[in-house]
């Protein structure tokens, strides 16, 4: 069963045991700038499936280009009200 987080509200003072029991069973969206070939196949190997075996989390990569255009989306998703 997959649950939606919107409603609950972390900050970066939460707890890290609070964040992952409420991630539980959730997808994550992350978004990611490919910096190297390495770093991306990390993430899309170990990193998911690390996160899918252990906190049964969903890890979606969002390919992310100019780091300009991911600040301007989280801005307008920040004043839009939208939290995932």
């Amino acid at each position: 069963m997959r649950r939606d987080l919107r409603s609950r509200r972390v900050s970066l003072s939460t707890r890290r045991g609070k964040v992952t029991r409420l991630a539980r069973g959730t997808t994550v969206n992350f978004g990611m700038w490919a910096a190297t070939r390495r770093a991306t196949v990390i993430f899309q190997t170990a990193v998911t499936e690390t996160l899918r075996r252990e906190y049964e989390i969903t890890l979606r990569i969002v390919p992310a280009g100019d780091i300009a255009e991911i600040v301007n989306r989280l801005l307008n998703e920040k004043v839009a009200g939208k939290t995932s």
